[in-house]
């Protein structure tokens, strides 16, 4: 597929897959969001699902990065040859990716920091099964051995 002739029609093509990544950012951080309940429930199918999707849209969003590159680097080389207005609207939807991604990065940020805490509350339950295996064992001793704590009367 080869690249447009004009400047104009590059630039279109270049804001047209801008707006793409911009729409598959703000699904990203609804699949955040939706995750971040996920978490909150403590529902782990549910967000071990919404982690899937996300893969997917992450992939998308790479590909479109992707075939941006050879735009990105037009633009750079014809700045001065595109109008005032059109580079307004293509600072907009630049505005509006970044915009997003600072939602999507705080919000992924608070869901690594829940998952932690879940992680370590986990972890003391855990703990404290182990624990509470050992004192059953304690008091569970086989046949074969003196009771611990009685005499040999019962």
């Amino acid at each position: 597929m080869g690249l447009p002739e004009s400047v104009e029609e590059r630039v279109a093509e270049f804001w047209h897959k801008l707006g793409a990544q911009a729409e598959l950012y703000r699904t990203l951080l609804g699949l955040t969001k939706r995750q971040a309940l996920q978490i909150a429930e403590e529902n782990l199918d549910g967000f071990m699902l919404l982690l899937e999707e996300k893969k997917k849209v992450i992939k998308e969003i790479g590909d479109i990065e992707q075939a941006t590159i050879p735009l990105r680097e037009y633009w750079e080389s014809h700045k001065e040859d595109i109008s005032d207005g059109t580079r307004v609207k293509l600072r907009s939807v630049v505005d509006e990716i970044r915009a997003t991604l600072e939602e999507l990065l705080a919000l992924e940020a608070r869901s690594q920091r829940e998952l932690g805490l879940a992680k370590e509350v986990l972890a003391e339950e855990m703990r404290q099964v182990g624990a509470g295996r050992q004192a059953m064992r304690s008091y569970n001793r086989g046949a074969d051995q003196k009771p611990r704590f009685m005499d040999e009367t019962g």
